[in-house]
């Protein structure tokens, strides 16, 4: 297998989203869920990128929206998750 998605936060589920991969694969983990603990020696060998997503609540991407610089000032962070534009 190339890739793998993960998104219970299972400690199970997010060692066997790597386990299931060969070489030059890709992990994504989404959402958060009990700590990752891995044997990276299994998985050094096999080439493995890993990625994450942060799953944010609706209040988290209203305090982002008033943080995260946007470069079109007429365009909001809640108009670039809620509508499919280019922000």
């Amino acid at each position: 297998m190339t890739k793998s998605l993960e998104t219970s936060g299972a400690p199970v589920a997010t060692n066997q989203a790597l386990q299931v991969l060969g070489l030059w694969s890709t992990v994504c983990w989404i959402g958060r869920g009990a700590p990752l603990q891995v044997d990276m020696t299994e998985q050094l060998s096999k080439q493995v990128t890993a990625k994450t997503s942060w799953t944010l609540s609706t209040e988290q991407m209203g305090r982002l929206d008033d943080f995260v610089p946007i470069r079109r000032s007429d365009t909001t962070l809640a108009a670039c998750l809620t509508a499919s534009i280019a922000c």
